[in-house]
Order: C-alpha cells, then sequence, then structure tokens
C-alpha cells in the first residue's frame, strides 16, 4: 500500500512548466510548444515564462563560467550615503525610546530629518548628451524641492482628522522593507483617498494607480517616488516642513535605486517607466523655476532611455514579433509578454500626455517628439495599452470593468487623437510655421468632430451627468476644446477673421459649460486633467464672474500664479497677449 501511495503522489505532483495563461487560470497545461492545446483551443496566445538566470550566474556573474563581473541584487533597504563627518554628528543609530520602554534603533530618516548630500549632487535626472543613459555619472540623484513660502490655498482641502487612522497591514509593502511611520501613512492615505481619485474616473481599486502601488509592494524604487509625490502634495496643501523634508528624503533615495536598478543583469522597463511617471508627477507638484529645469531634462532622459533599449521596436510591426536591439546587454533579447508590454505602453501614453503639457510651458517636449514622430507606432502603444488594465488583474478584473473599458474606448480614442494634435501645434509652434500649417490641423478638429460625432452629440444633452462614461466624455471634451482654443489662438493674431473670433467664443462658451458642469458645487477637488482646461478658459473669457470661479479652482497648482500674470500683463491693452507670450510666461512664474 506505501509503493501505490507513493506512486500516485509522484504521478499527481503539480508541474510550474506550463504557460502564462494556464498558470494564472490556474489549470493543467499541456506543455506543447509553441502554442499548447488549451491556447490553441481558445485562440489566445501562449506565452511562456522567460528563461531566469542561473544560481551560478547570480553567485559569480553574467557571462562565462570564470567571469568575475558581479550581479547587483535589487537593494531593499533604503541607501543613502552621508559624509564621515555628518554621520558622526548625527548618530544615526542613536538608540530610540518606544512608548512601552522598550530601546530600539531607527534612523533618522525613520524621524523624518531631511537628508544631507554631497555638494554637487543637488539636481535632478539629467543625461550628458555625449553618453549612455545607463552610466550612473550622467544621471544626477536628487531633488530640489521649492522652500514653502507660507501655505498656498488648496486645491484640495486637507481634512488632517481623515488622515491619521493609518491603512492597513496589507497595504504595506513586504518585500520593499521601508519603515513606515506616521507620514508614510498618511501619503498612502492621500495616495488612494485623494490624488488617485482626482486624475480620472475610473475605480480606484481598478486604476493605474493601484497597479503602480502594486509595483510598489515588490519594488522600493517605485515606493520611494510614490511617498515623495504623496508628501509633496500634502506639504503644499498643509504647508509642513516636516512633511516636505521627508518627501524629499524618500525622492534621493528612490532615485539612487533607480540609478543603481539600470546597471542590473535585467532591467524591469515597466516599474522604471512608472518610476518616471512618478518623478514627472513630482515635478508638476513643486513647480518652480528648478522644477522647470529638471522636467526638461527628464523628458530628454526618458527620450534617450526609450532609444537606448529600443522600446519602441516593440511596437514597429502589426505581430509585434521583431526582437530587441541585440547588441545591448542590458535589453531583453525577445519581445516582452503581451501583459508586461501592454502595461509598458500605458505608462508611455501617461508620460506622453504630461510631456505634452509640460512642452506648452517650455519644460519638456522630448519625449512626446519621439513617441509620435511616427504616427504609426504611436497608434500601436496606444492600442496595445487598452487592454493593459484587464490583462495585469486577470482573473480578478471584474466583468463590469471590462464592460466600461469597452464603453469609454471610443471616447479615450478621442482623446489620444487631440493629443496628436496638441503635439503638431507645439511642433508648429516650436518650428515657427507659417499660417497654412496652424490652418491645417484646424481642419483635423473639424474631421475628428465627424467621426466621433455621437460623443459629442451625447455631451450637448441636458441630462443628469451620472455614470463614469458620462463623466468621461465631459473630461476628454473639456481637453478636446482647450487643444482647440490652443489652435485658434495662433491663427486669430494672423487671419483677423471675424468668422475665427466667433468660433473662438462659442469654443469657450462650451467649455465653460463643460468645466462647471463637471466640477462639483462645493468640492474643493478638481481633477488634474481639469487645470490646463481651466486655464486656457481664464485667459479668454472677459465675464469676471466666471474668471472669479476659475480662479478659486485652479487655488493650489501651477497655473494658480500664471493666469493673474496674464490677466495683469494684458490689462490695459486692447489687442490679448500672443500665445508664445503667455507660454513664455509659464516657465517665468514660478
Amino acid at each position: 500500500m506505501a509503493l501505490n501511495i507513493t506512486s500516485s503522489t509522484s504521478r499527481n505532483k503539480r508541474s510550474k512548466n506550463g504557460c502564462l495563461p494556464c498558470l494564472s487560470s490556474k489549470v493543467k497545461c499541456a506543455e506543447n510548444h509553441p502554442t499548447c492545446q488549451r491556447c490553441a483551443h481558445l485562440r489566445i496566445e501562449c506565452e511562456w515564462p522567460r528563461p531566469r538566470p542561473s544560481l551560478r550566474e547570480i553567485r559569480r556573474g553574467w557571462g562565462p563560467l570564470k567571469s568575475r563581473e558581479s550581479f547587483t541584487p535589487r537593494p531593499i533597504l533604503p541607501l543613502i550615503e552621508y559624509p564621515p563627518e555628518t554621520v558622526a554628528s548625527r548618530d544615526l543609530m542613536q538608540p530610540r525610546l518606544e512608548k512601552d520602554g522598550t530601546t530600539s534603533t531607527a534612523t533618522k530618516h525613520a524621524q523624518h530629518e531631511p537628508c544631507e548630500i554631497p555638494s554637487g549632487q543637488e539636481g535632478h535626472l539629467e543625461v550628458d548628451d555625449q553618453t549612455s543613459l545607463n552610466e550612473t555619472s550622467t544621471v544626477e540623484q536628487s531633488l530640489q524641492f521649492q522652500p514653502i513660502r507660507g501655505r498656498p490655498q488648496a486645491m484640495w482641502r486637507l481634512h488632517t482628522a481623515a488622515l491619521i487612522p493609518p491603512v492597513s497591514a496589507s497595504h504595506i509593502p513586504s518585500s520593499s522593507s521601508l519603515i513606515f511611520e506616521a507620514p508614510e501613512h498618511h501619503a498612502l492615505q492621500h495616495y488612494q483617498n485623494v490624488l488617485s481619485k482626482s486624475y480620472g474616473t475610473k475605480v480606484s481599486t481598478w486604476s493605474t494607480f493601484t497597479v503602480i502601488l502594486r509595483y510598489g509592494r515588490d519594488h522600493p524604487t517605485i515606493m520611494h517616488f510614490l511617498l515623495a509625490t504623496s508628501l509633496a502634495q500634502l506639504s503644499q496643501l498643509s504647508g509642513s516642513r516636516d512633511l516636505w523634508s521627508s518627501g524629499k528624503s524618500h525622492f534621493q533615495l528612490g532615485s539612487q535605486l533607480l540609478v543603481s536598478g539600470m546597471g542590473n543583469y535585467e532591467i524591469n522597463h515597466c516599474t522604471n517607466m512608472a518610476a518616471f511617471w512618478l518623478v514627472q508627477f513630482t515635478y508638476r507638484t513643486i513647480w518652480g523655476k528648478k522644477a522647470i529645469e529638471s522636467m526638461k531634462k527628464l523628458s530628454h532622459a526618458v527620450a534617450k532611455y526609450v532609444e537606448k533599449h529600443s522600446i519602441l521596436e516593440l511596437y514597429s510591426s502589426p505581430d509585434i514579433l521583431q526582437e530587441m536591439n541585440p547588441q545591448a546587454p542590458t535589453t531583453y533579447s525577445k519581445p516582452l509578454p503581451l501583459r508586461e508590454r501592454s502595461m509598458l505602453a500605458r505608462f508611455m501614453i501617461w508620460i506622453c500626455y504630461s510631456d505634452l503639457e509640460a512642452e506648452f510651458c517650455n519644460a519638456g517636449g522630448y519625449f512626446s517628439d519621439l513617441l509620435f514622430s511616427n504616427e504609426d507606432i504611436a497608434e500601436t502603444i496606444y492600442h496595445t495599452s487598452q487592454n493593459s488594465l484587464e490583462l495585469f488583474y486577470g482573473s480578478e478584473y471584474p466583468y463590469n470593468e471590462v464592460i466600461d473599458d469597452v464603453e469609454r474606448s471610443s471616447v479615450l480614442e478621442l482623446h489620444f487623437q487631440a493629443a496628436l494634435v496638441y503635439y503638431k501645434i507645439n511642433k508648429a509652434a516650436r518650428n515657427s510655421s507659417s499660417l497654412g500649417q496652424f490652418e491645417a490641423i484646424e481642419g483635423q478638429f473639424g474631421e475628428m468632430k465627424k467621426r466621433y460625432s455621437s460623443i459629442f452629440r451625447l455631451a450637448e444633452l441636458n441630462t443628469p451627468r451620472s455614470g463614469r462614461l458620462v463623466k468621461t466624455i465631459d473630461l476628454i471634451l473639456a481637453h478636446f476644446h482647450a487643444v482647440h482654443i490652443y489652435n485658434l489662438r495662433y491663427l486669430l493674431p494672423e487671419t483677423r477673421n471675424l468668422d475665427t473670433v466667433e468660433k473662438l467664443g462659442v469654443i469657450v462658451q462650451d467649455l465653460l459649460r463643460i468645466t462647471q458642469r463637471v466640477i462639483i458645487p462645493r468640492s474643493t477637488t478638481v481633477s488634474t486633467r481639469l487645470q490646463w482646461p481651466l486655464f486656457m478658459a481664464g485667459i479668454e473669457t472677459n465675464d469676471k464672474i466666471y474668471l472669479e470661479w476659475i480662479m478659486q479652482k485652479l487655488a493650489g497648482c501651477e497655473y494658480a500664479k500664471i493666469l493673474p500674470a496674464a490677466l495683469d500683463a494684458q490689462e490695459g491693452s486692447e489687442a490679448k497677449l500672443s500665445m508664445d507670450t503667455i507660454r513664455n510666461l509659464c516657465s517665468q512664474v514660478c
């Protein structure tokens, strides 16, 4: 009987060599290469786990057996270098008395002291044009936060009492090994309840922000940048210097981990792109002269990163089977799995959208120029990103969220097309193009209105605005009208056409009507996507009541100072400021 039990146990032993779809569905895989029987029957893409380096390669280094090239493991503890005199003076490992009477050692980082960095290291993620991106000497590893000048008017009213209860233990990353105290708990609470809900209409549980949070549980780089972004925004709202210095420390630590991770055997492009987007979001939060210069260099750095690792080649053909550049030792030797490729595309689209608005303020544009320079590849990247959330969550993703993604697909496609036109306007303005170039762009707005006529008809209905689809339509059309105003302002000084003036007035009224409908009365929360459209409406409207309302809703963001400066410069003059002058004010008024 014992022999029969042993043989039965060995026969029923579960194999771990199956394909990824079968493993995620927890079903038996026939392990037929290249496509197993189940995937062939379901007509889905059969993907197999990528080979991992052997234990010998990890210990002895990548390459030949006798190679002594060290393999850099993923750092899981905060890394920070203090000068010897700073360590001696700070007594970093001094015992601390706990509430229960016991003593424990904790670093000054846990006590939220500002991190000291050597002189010459203050700056931002920077790329030297003469060298490649993966050399750590070309990337600066710190952030310069602007000093807090009093307590700014909050874009979100800060309810301190709501932030006191810490999040549950399941939200704290286990493998990152970070020290979570009160500021970190408040930052996570703010990230989940305020920041993630202000960016879009997707349920936060199944949004891209939750994807980034899951990445942060396993990657300390992401968690440091996530905390830095939330702490920077909290410090702007509350005027707290402790939150400010804690956010600065997390940003410096995340920068160091990001740079050191680029020299690893295998680079995770998804986590790096998520980190780049969080850095970009942080710079927008701490808007100032140094942040503007940092955003320029960050946009350049991301463009160089994508070029070096041949990331766009993943999307250069319909079947996406072309291998990445084999000459680069840090790139993948074969295309990424669909799940990673789709999420990577989503992060690139997000970075591109933010970079377009940064170029409007003369603070970027390198990455968006690289991505949109080939419209076919850009469209392939966008369409690949559409199912990224469903592929990431797998069987956990609810059916109603799939329906929501399908319903909003055409609206989000309109947003992508408007972003493509946004890029063309930036490029035409950058090159000082002729009037004919802007007139050709103006014709594309009419084509988009015809192609997506059902969306515009739905927005004109005077029905109760409920449901995520309707809210998404309002947000996207607000951005669409703002881009249209942007192009008309370049046409207006040249044509002096009454039809153009009348068209501009109608579009401004449509934009004000949509924004007033989207923003809930007595609400102190304004979607991040509405900030630039509100600014464009503010520089065009002559209604003082609307203008006062716009100023109130923009309080706390970078446009809160730019709009009054533009109105003051325009006061007393019959002619409106040129769009180039307004864009220069965006980079000068800080």
